[in-house]
C-alpha cells in the first residue's frame, strides 16, 4: 500500500482511522480536528498525507500545509558515474554542525526537487527537518535542483517522498561503502609484501616449535592432555580436585538440625556423608598458549598463498565492492591466526624457563592420573617411570611480529567497515 489515493471517511474514533486496502484493515494515528470524505496518500506504511478538496496538505500530526516533494530518478546514479579518485575526495559523512555548510536553507524553495543526497551527518544538537516534521539529530543533507542544500531526517525521505527515496538512498549507501574500501585498500596494500617476505621466514620457525610439541606429547601424553585442557581458560591457571568428605558441611547441617524442631528433617537421608570436589593443588603457568591446538606450520603455510592471492586481487583496477569484501575477510582471518601462532611459539620461551618447567613437575606428580613419576635435571623436564625420558627445555625463537603488528593495526583502524 505504498503510494497509491485511497477514498476514505474519517471517523474521530480515538485519534485514529482505519483504512481497508488489499483484504486487511489498517490502523493510522490522526489529527482529531479531521473529519469526513478525504484521499488519502499512503506514503509509507503507518503514515498518511490527507487532501482536502481545495488541495490542501493534511498529516497526522498538525494541520500544516506543506508540497510533496518529487524526486528526479536519472539523477540517482550519480555516484556510481564517478572514478574512484572522485570518490575518495568526496565529503560523505558530516560529523560538524549540519546547517552551518554552505548553501543550506530551512524550508524546500518552490519548484524544487530532490537531485542527490550529498552526505550523512550526526549533529550534537537538535536541527529542523526540512519538512518540519520533527526534531532530529541525524539526517542527510540533500541537494535540490535549485542549488540549494536542506536537511532531511534519516525516516523523513522515505516518508515524504515515498519509493523514489530507495535509489537515492541505495546510491548514497553504495558510495559509502565504495569510499570505505578503497580507503582499507590504501592503507593495506603497501603492508603485504612486508608480511609475505617474513612469512617465509616463518616456515623454519613453525617446524622446530612442531617438532618440540610433538616430542613433548610422546614423552607424556596424559600430561599434555592435561595441560591442553588447562590452556582453554587462557588465564593459566592449573589445579587439582579431589573428592573428599566435607566435615564442615556436615557440622553446619547438625547444627541446623539442632535448632530445628521439625522432626521430619531428622530422617536418615540428612545422616549421609557429605562429598564436595576440592582443590589440593593449584598453580600457575605463563606460556600455556603453547597448548594451543592451532599448528602454526600449517597456518603459515596456508597463510602465505592466500595473502598472495589477495596482493594480486587488490593490485587490479576497477575492483567491484565484492572483491573488497572478500579480500578484507581473507585479511582479517589470516592476521588473526598468525596472531595466535605467533603468541604460541612465543609462549615456548617462557613456558621452557626452569620456574615454569619446576611447576609442570609439582602438577604431574601430584595428579593421579598422570602415570609415572617427573623430575627436573638441568632445566629439562625428565620422566623417570616407566623408562626414563627426557625433554630437553630450549623455546623456540619467535618469529617476526612486526609484519604482523601493523597489519592488524591497519585492520583495527577500518574495523568499522
Amino acid at each position: 500500500m505504498r503510494n497509491r489515493l485511497l477514498h476514505i471517511y474519517v471517523r474521530k474514533c480515538s485519534c485514529c482511522v482505519l483504512v481497508f486496502d488489499g483484504g486487511l484493515w489498517y490502523k493510522f494515528r490522526v489529527d482529531d480536528t479531521l473529519k469526513g470524505e478525504f484521499k488519502a496518500i499512503v506514503a509509507a506504511p503507518f503514515f498518511l498525507i490527507f487532501l482536502r478538496p481545495e488541495g490542501r496538505i493534511y498529516t497526522e500530526k498538525k494541520d500544516r500545509e506543506m508540497a510533496r516533494i518529487s524526486t528526479k530518478r536519472h539523477t540517482a546514479s550519480y555516484y556510481r558515474q564517478l572514478t574512484d579518485e572522485e570518490l575518495l575526495e568526496t565529503e560523505l559523512i558530516f560529523t560538524g554542525d549540519p546547517t552551518a555548510q554552505l548553501g543550506v536553507v530551512e524550508t524546500m524553495p518552490e519548484g524544487a526537487e530532490f537531485d542527490r543526497i550529498v552526505n550523512r551527518y550526526k549533529s550534537p544538537d537538535w536541527t529542523f527537518c526540512v519538512f518540519r516534521r520533527h526534531r532530529h539529530k541525524r539526517g542527510f543533507t540533500v541537494r535540490v535542483t535549485s542549488g540549494h542544500l536542506v536537511l532531511v531526517g534519516k525516516d523523513c525521505g522515505k516518508d515524504y517522498t515515498g519509493e523514489d527515496w530507495g535509489a537515492f538512498d541505495a546510491d548514497f549507501k553504495y558510495a559509502v561503502q565504495r569510499q570505505r574500501y578503497l580507503r582499507w585498500s590504501g592503507k593495506i596494500r603497501p603492508l603485504l609484501p612486508e608480511i609475505l617476505d617474513a612469512l617465509r621466514g616463518w616456515e623454519d620457525t613453525a617446524w622446530k616449535f612442531n617438532k618440540q610439541k610433538f616430542h613433548f606429547r610422546q614423552l607424556a601424553p596424559e600430561l599434555f592432555d592435561q595441560l591442553a585442557t588447562a590452556a582453554g581458560k587462557r588465564n593459566g591457571q592449573i589445579k587439582i580436585e579431589e573428592r573428599r568428605r566435607d566435615l564442615a558441611a556436615e557440622a553446619r547441617r547438625a547444627e541446623k538440625e539442632t535448632r530445628s524442631n521439625d522432626e521430619e528433617k531428622n530422617s536418615k537421608e540428612d545422616d549421609k556423608p557429605i562429598y564436595t570436589d576440592q582443590v589440593v593443588w593449584s598453580g600457575r603457568i605463563d606460556g600455556i598458549e603453547y597448548f594451543w591446538p592451532a599448528s602454526p606450520l600449517s597456518t603459515a603455510r596456508k597463510a602465505l598463498p592466500e595473502l598472495k592471492n589477495v596482493e594480486q586481487i587488490l593490485s587490479k583496477p576497477h575492483l567491484t565492492n565484492t572483491e573488497f569484501q572478500r579480500c578484507r575477510k581473507i585479511i582479517r582471518d589470516q592476521a588473526r591466526l598468525l596472531e595466535e601462532c605467533a603468541a604460541m611459539i612465543g609462549a615456548s620461551q617462557r613456558l621452557c624457563r626452569p620456574a615454569m618447567m619446576a611447576t609442570i613437575v609439582e602438577f604431574a606428580n601430584w595428579h593421579p592420573s598422570i602415570p609415572g613419576s617427573f623430575e627436573l635435571q638441568e632445566g629439562n623436564l625428565v620422566r623417570l617411570k616407566p623408562k626414563a625420558e627426557i625433554l630437553k627445555a630450549g623455546g623456540t625463537a619467535a618469529p617476526d611480529l612486526e609484519p604482523v603488528n601493523a597489519l592488524l593495526k591497519a585492520l583495527a583502524l577500518t574495523e568499522e567497515l
